[in-house]
């Protein structure tokens, strides 16, 4: 479902949230062990992680697309502007960086966005970027699923197909 909800934009984004581990399901027992690490409360083993009591303190859609699409220690994610991709960007980095969050190794197939995070030296300058175990190559926006041999298994349709044959799908 993440991957499906990133090829929905004209424009992947995608970012690591460095030194980031706090969505992760413990046992009551090891609770106390991890605690100081990931919580807003070290003595309420109820509160929010860190990240997500940081972003409720902004009321932007950036920070609320972000609350619904960290995964682990990454924001997966999208926009339909070239332009929209920066503006996402910058304010990403504006809210995590008042909570001292890096956000690292940003990677789009908008242009835009690499030209950006290149001159704030927070790209990822492969050319194949993993997402959530599958390689995208953001400068071609193709998605490739790969077997355990490294040779290709499958590829996933670049978004402008995509949209072509979903809304085909669509209006069959």
């Amino acid at each position: 479902m993440i991957i499906l909800q990133l090829r929905t934009f004209t424009y992947g984004l995608t970012t690591d949230i460095k030194k980031a581990f706090f969505h992760v399901d413990l046992d009551k027992g090891d609770r106390d062990l991890t605690r100081f690490f990931w919580l807003s409360n070290p003595e309420e083993p109820e509160s929010k992680f860190q990240v997500y009591h940081h972003l409720d303190s902004y009321n932007t859609t950036v920070a609320e697309d972000m609350k619904g699409n960290i995964y682990v220690n990454n924001v997966i994610s999208g926009c339909n502007q070239d332009l929209e991709t920066v503006a996402y960007y910058k304010e990403a980095h504006s809210i995590m960086n008042e909570a001292h969050f890096n956000l690292r190794s940003w990677s789009s197939n908008s242009s835009s966005l690499r030209e950006e995070a290149a001159k704030d030296g927070t790209s990822d300058s492969n050319e194949i970027v993993i997402i959530l175990g599958l390689k995208w190559n953001p400068f071609l926006d193709i998605l490739t699923l790969t077997a355990s041999t490294d040779s290709p298994h499958s590829s996933w349709l670049p978004s402008e197909m995509y949209y072509k044959y979903r809304r085909s799908a669509i209006n069959l």
